[in-house]
């Protein structure tokens, strides 16, 4: 999946001579058997794949290609989505895009004519004489001493990008920071009340009122809710409340472990009654029976795993780690009991 976030620079002591290399092969564990089925990210992903669903190498020279196209015109695509890439469309057509949609090559910098020639050759669409990646690297430019700097409106736009991720991570940190899972699924439901169309987006001044509710401060808010720019909360509440699910998914896989000393792989009622009382959970003494009530789904008295976990993020109000102070804190009251004769 090549594209601008999976490529680091292994080390920073040299500008001039980098060591960049390639992160997240996730994609490549589903290859290994078939190698089939349109995986990767709109946008980077080549006419070839959308229309067979196969990778072939020299799709990343295509994805490559493209991501180079937008670091050197600054078109790097933002998480928030106010700055699109070059071929992610805005009807959501990308198949047709990565096949028909021209580059924007007047954006491109004028004076790196020797690098164009080769990105125009990454890129072209029928892969049959789009160069292999072994190809790629004989080209001219990898030998040439061009060192022509960026025009400004490219590192405006790569600033300008760079500064807006920043600020979009500062604003789900700060969420999720301050809000359980249930607070989160609330704030959702606000900003889907602001927008009855169902766009994904809602004015800034209504994103600032609701981010205001929800713990996150006045700097945050002036860096990521800017007039005239619409904003996505779709993505924002997708983004965090996954995060914060799998936080919590782990947090009770923690707990549930410590109270099951004997590993049955169940807790008695009596032992997550205790748990729900203590800092581990933001629960009211009124809805614990409810709770358990609900987590014991079969009614035979324990509950499992799965119906722990289950009930407990739909529930939703599970505290931070930070708020739990020890095993003290959710440890039983007494030792399960043991069957008769046992040792």
């Amino acid at each position: 999946d090549i594209k601008e976030p999976n490529i680091m620079v292994a080390e920073d002591d040299s500008y001039k001579a980098p060591r960049p290399v390639l992160i997240d092969f996730g994609l490549s564990e589903g290859f290994v058997a078939s190698r089939q089925g349109v995986c990767g990210t709109p946008g980077y992903i080549p006419p070839e794949t959308w229309a067979c669903g196969m990778w072939y190498p020299r799709g990343d020279t295509f994805s490559l290609g493209i991501t180079f196209f937008q670091l050197m015109s600054g078109r790097v695509p933002s998480k928030n989505g106010s700055i699109r890439g070059v071929l992610q469309a805005r009807n959501g057509d990308f198949a047709g895009a990565a096949k028909n949609t021209p580059l924007p090559w007047d954006e491109f910098p004028r004076q790196m004519g020797e690098l164009r020639q080769l990105l125009e050759c990454m890129t072209i669409r029928q892969r049959e004489i789009r160069p292999k990646p072994g190809q790629v690297l004989s080209h001219p430019w990898f030998a040439s001493k061009s060192d022509a700097d960026l025009p400004e409106r490219s590192l405006r736009g790569l600033v300008g990008a760079a500064a807006l991720q920043d600020a979009r991570e500062n604003l789900e940190k700060q969420l999720g920071d301050a809000n359980k899972l249930a607070d989160l699924h609330t704030m959702a439901d606000k900003f889907r009340q602001a927008d009855p169309g169902g766009t994904g987006v809602v004015d800034p001044a209504v994103a600032a009122t609701v981010l205001a509710e929800h713990g996150v401060e006045d700097e945050v808010i002036k860096n990521t809710c800017r007039e005239g720019m619409a904003f996505d909360y779709f993505a924002l509440a997708e983004e965090v409340i996954a995060a914060k699910t799998q936080y919590d998914f782990h947090f009770l896989q923690d707990l549930f472990a410590k109270l099951d000393a004997d590993g049955s792989g169940a807790l008695s009622l009596e032992e997550l009654r205790h748990l729900l009382n203590s800092k581990a959970f933001d629960c009211p003494a009124d809805d614990v029976e409810q709770l358990l009530a609900f987590m014991d789904t079969d009614g035979d008295g324990e509950v499992s795993f799965e119906e722990f976990v289950h009930a407990a993020l739909q529930y939703g109000r599970t505290a931070k780690r930070s708020e739990v102070n020890g095993t003290s804190a959710v440890a039983p009251p007494k030792s399960k009991a043991k069957p008769a004769g046992s040792a």
